[in-house]
């Protein structure tokens, strides 16, 4: 059944390029780069290749539970407290991705263009942004971020095509020089844990107002692979393996190159409309979705526990950590865990649309 608030497939789609989009560029090409050299984008074609293999997964899911909402669904087939803890620990998904996400954007926000300025108030300033959008309805998160994408779009194809003679192609070979090593693997695992994040779609399927299919979604992940790939070649042509490796945001440094004519430079201001919609649209969309997912329909509740959430981000903000651990963390812990726990959630879900309940409660395993 589809609420008022429904909103079309390709809306939806909008919406994870915008949120999965600013994190392949901000937090997986840094660490992509770092790991795997000159290849990074190999193991980026080599872990969309798997995510393909995986969509299909994916589907098999949304069609057999037919878009409801996952925590109904869910108590139809494991019962209300499998089903709410399985949701609570997607729901801190959301939460720490988010705090990643706050975290890097206050980062660069600091070292870019307001040094220092305390933290605590870029995040408090911008989290109430984000969290008066997150209490608002999927049509409002949609419609906002059909305004602000197209520019986004546009900056991007802007500073690709004005970065163009400052490209060297020559530095993306040779090609997998020391062969399939483990660095390789560890891209792939970086590269896949953005890519993944397509699951959301999963996950509000039951505001879509018509049937999902399955090639809007394989072309969705090829746009995303585009989206990692993109800049991250763009690092290596422009900069080089080496120096790219040593930069915390590749995807910025690329906007400072620009250069129009003799008279016209420094226009890297521009990215930061860029940094700032990605990152509005990626946690109010993910706040949004811990209620929904928990099929929370009073807004009073939803309100109560989006601010519970926020609270909890903004605290987690402040946790004793330089830039080091951080990024250590990032690569060592967060990106690997995440993905893990996506593609075994995935698994579980896939696995569950076998079990089929009798009308007495009791379950049945159903092979279809």
């Amino acid at each position: 059944m589809k609420s008022s608030d429904s909103v079309s497939l390709i809306a939806v789609i909008l919406l994870t390029i915008t949120s999965v989009g600013l994190f392949n560029h901000v937090t997986v090409i840094p660490v992509l780069i770092e790991a795997v050299g000159r290849d990074a984008w190999v193991s980026v074609l080599l872990a969309g290749f798997v995510t393909l293999c995986w969509i299909p997964l994916l589907y098999f899911v949304m069609r057999k539970s037919k878009q409801k909402n996952v925590f109904v669904w869910l108590q139809e087939k494991v019962g209300k407290v499998i089903a709410f803890l399985l949701i609570g620990s997607i729901s801190l998904l959301f939460l720490i991705k988010s705090t990643v996400t706050i975290t890097e954007l206050t980062e660069w926000t600091i070292i870019t263009y307001l040094p220092g300025t305390p933290n605590l108030l870029i995040i408090g300033i911008f989290s109430i942004i984000c969290f008066l959008t997150a209490i608002t309805n999927l049509r409002t998160i949609a419609i906002v971020n059909g305004v602000l994408l197209p520019i986004v779009v546009t900056l991007g194809f802007f500073v690709m095509f004005a970065n163009q003679p400052n490209k060297d192609y020559s530095l993306l070979f040779p090609v997998l020089e020391k062969g399939f090593d483990a660095s390789l693997l560890k891209g792939m695992v970086f590269s896949a844990a953005g890519l993944v994040e397509i699951i959301v779609i999963l996950l509000i399927q039951h505001k879509i107002n018509s049937s999902i299919k399955l090639i809007p979604l394989l072309i969705t992940t090829v746009i995303l692979m585009g989206l990692t790939i993109g800049p991250l070649i763009g690092a290596i042509v422009e900069f080089g393996p080496v120096e790219a490796a040593r930069q915390r945001f590749p995807a910025y440094e690329e906007w400072a190159l620009v250069s129009i004519g003799r008279y016209v430079e420094h226009v890297d201001f521009l990215s930061i409309y860029q940094w700032l919609t990605g990152a509005f649209i990626r946690i109010s969309f993910f706040m949004f979705l811990i209620p929904e997912i928990f099929n929370l329909t009073d807004q009073k509740k939803r309100v109560k526990v989006l601010g519970g959430y926020f609270i909890t981000m903004i605290i987690l903000t402040q946790l004793p950590n330089n830039d080091f651990q951080f990024h250590y963390i990032l690569s060592t812990y967060f990106l690997p865990v995440t993905l893990f726990f996506i593609v075994a959630v995935s698994l579980l879900f896939s696995l569950l649309v076998l079990i089929k309940r009798k009308k007495g409660g009791s379950r049945t395993h159903e092979i279809s």
